[in-house]
């Protein structure tokens, strides 16, 4: 793994969850964060431009204030040069038509939020797995 997880989370409780789940996974990896997709559009353009690394994992939510993590989706895979960078939705809807439009649009892995101990392992493994797909 070469550049950091991009996570994109507009909620502090969420957030603050996840960090603690990466830290127990031992990633070692960089964490940056964005509010929303328009942040992490930004974040994006500045790893394009080479001011910074572009990530190894992108994970979004999927309903956030100003663009949600499909409209993220369908940006990054639209982009030649952020495409091949694994995404995964964490999401806590249920909803299948988001599920079916993540998968139409090229999603590596769609999640729902873990609400146990077992299911943050099972999300860890996840990441992993999908960090080990990141270009190099």
């Amino acid at each position: 793994m070469s550049g950091p997880i991009l996570y994109v989370e507009d909620d502090d409780d969420d957030c603050t969850l996840m960090l603690v789940c990466f830290k127990d996974l031992g990633l070692g990896a960089r964490i940056e964060s964005a509010r929303n997709g328009i942040e992490a559009l930004d974040y994006l353009e500045k790893a394009s431009r080479g001011e910074t690394a572009l990530p190894a994992l992108i994970i979004a939510d999927i309903k956030m204030p100003k663009m949600g993590g499909l409209e993220l989706l369908e940006r990054v895979r639209a982009n030649a040069l952020l495409d091949g960078i694994p995404f995964m939705i964490l999401t806590a809807s249920g909803d299948k038509r988001d599920r079916a439009e993540a998968a139409r649009l090229g999603v590596d892995s769609y999640r729902r939020k873990p609400t146990s101990k077992t299911a943050y392992l099972e999300l860890g493994a996840e990441i992993l797995r999908l960090l080990e797909k990141a270009p190099a």
